[in-house]
């Protein structure tokens, strides 16, 4: 069963995906809409880009997506990167626990970035539980794991040789209790 609601979360946040960037007409966006609840279960408004799903025991995740901005809710103590443009943002809420996925753009060298988030973190109280620096002034690959109260999270930096910007993805999620 699980499985199966795996893929009918896959096949709604794709749908929603669809509508999002295309701008199909709401007609159509409705039935499609009508049509993926009615086989996997899974609720879908691409109106409010979210997708809703509950589980046999009653559990309920929401997933929501956008570009351009981090997501409701994103904790303000989390340094955000300044100069970085937000490619995609993902917020999903389970029983009231929120996790996000931000994934940021910017010209900026890795290393530069890297370091101003080690001093960052700091700054605003974040534990750096791991790092690993695999920066160079032009091609990285590098992490950082953190944590503060009842969050934990993670920096992922990443650029190719060949490449022009830094992509940097964020993520945060609930510690387990």
């Amino acid at each position: 069963m699980r499985r199966t609601t795996l893929l009918g979360l896959i096949v709604a946040i794709a749908l929603l995906a669809t509508f999002t960037l295309t701008g199909c007409g709401l007609i159509a966006q409705k039935a499609t809409e009508a049509a993926v609840e009615k086989s996997t279960g899974v609720k879908v408004d691409a109106q409010n880009q979210t997708v809703t799903t509950t589980d046999d025991e009653g559990n309920t995740t929401e997933l929501s997506a956008k570009e351009g901005a981090y997501p409701e809710g994103f904790p303000a103590d989390f340094p955000q990167y300044a100069g970085a443009t937000v490619a995609s943002a993902l917020k999903g809420t389970t029983n009231g626990e929120d996790s996000f996925t931000v994934i940021l753009k910017t010209v900026d060298a890795p290393k530069d970035a890297y370091e101003w988030y080690l001093e960052e973190f700091d700054r605003a109280g974040w534990t750096v539980e791991q790092k690993m620096d695999g920066t160079t002034s032009d091609a990285a690959f590098a992490t950082i794991s953190v944590a503060k109260g009842d969050l934990k999270g993670a920096v992922t930096l990443n650029r190719g040789n060949d490449e022009t910007e830094t992509s940097i993805m964020v993520g945060l999620n609930p510690k387990e209790k």
